[in-house]
């Protein structure tokens, strides 16, 4: 006999602080409340190894907890998934966290969906793209491995202009975090690699301040049903935007196909800071531009094999 599937988790997230503590049920009830008219919570209920049940009034809450993110709770960090097509919740579904990102440096003309999208997966995976105002600069939600230090700057190429150029990241909802390796799990009074550093005698720098936080902006309203999940939304952007923006922003000859996308943006260079985590987080962002020049390559080879043959 086949069982039909339950409809209890569709007003529902699973959650988790990124320091693995159990929290305060009824704190984090009254959090949420007090933020939607004492209408937002109906019950937090534990799951497993510190992850929880946070079900919501409606799905149009559930939108906004997940597109808020990330929520700081007691001190720390909580993590919100949506449960929607997963077969299990566990530990693993906790690596990343998302937030909104400022980016400055970019010329006026290049603020765009598509290079958005771009400068996101260097740091982590594209979510959603504002671009409800003009501002002075880009702005993107995108999900960030939880173990990798925040990313600075990047120095990077652009197709259309001469010179490379230094663009810079403020994070909304940035709270505590490391100043000396730029990690969210932890302060520099318990970092390792900070503690090392004094062990040697030497007095390290604190490569990270305050100037990485930003001021929180509305969420952009979607431009259909608010009813939607992280999912649903996540797929709207891949898809419904993908060709809105970028050809009406860009004209003529700057218009490229999706098969030229990767010559847009090349990274160049990661402000650089003296940490083991933060070398690992700019070498997988290296490896991860050098792999899709090496795919390029590739396929260029079998084409010109193709020809040849």
């Amino acid at each position: 006999m086949i069982e039909a599937e339950t409809d209890e988790y569709s007003k529902a997230v699973f959650g988790r602080s990124i320091s693995k503590r159990s929290i305060n049920k009824g704190g984090l009830m009254n959090m949420f409340n007090q933020l939607w008219q004492n209408k937002a919570c109906e019950k937090v209920e534990d799951y497993t190894d510190g992850i929880f049940i946070l079900t919501l009034e409606s799905r149009v809450i559930k939108n906004r907890v997940l597109r808020g993110q990330p929520w700081n709770f007691s001190g720390n960090y909580l993590i919100f998934i949506d449960p929607t097509g997963l077969e299990h919740v566990s530990e693993e579904n906790f690596q990343g966290i998302s937030f909104w990102i400022h980016v400055y440096g970019i010329p006026f003309r290049k603020v765009n969906f598509e290079m958005g999208k771009e400068i996101a997966n260097i740091m982590g995976r594209f979510l959603e793209y504002d671009s409800s105002t003009k501002r002075p600069f880009m702005r993107f939600r995108v999900e960030l491995d939880v173990t990798k230090p925040l990313i600075k700057r990047l120095q990077v190429d652009l197709s259309s202009l001469k010179d490379s150029i230094w663009i810079s990241f403020k994070y909304e909802r940035l709270n505590k975090f490391c100043f000396f390796c730029g990690c969210l799990d932890h302060i520099q009074k318990n970092c390792v690699s900070f503690l090392e550093e004094l062990q040697k005698g030497f007095n390290p720098n604190l490569e990270y301040d305050d100037s990485l936080k930003a001021a929180p902006l509305p969420i952009p309203h979607l431009p259909f049903n608010n009813n939607l999940t992280d999912v649903e939304v996540a797929k709207h952007n891949n898809k419904a935007f993908t060709h809105i923006g970028f050809d009406k922003v860009r004209s003529g000859s700057e218009v490229s196909n999706t098969d030229n996308q990767n010559k847009r943006i090349k990274l160049v260079e990661i402000d650089k800071v003296p940490s083991s985590r933060y070398v690992e987080n700019m070498q997988d962002c290296s490896k991860n531009i050098q792999q899709k020049k090496l795919d390029g390559g590739d396929s260029k080879k079998a084409a010109n094999k193709g020809v040849k043959e």
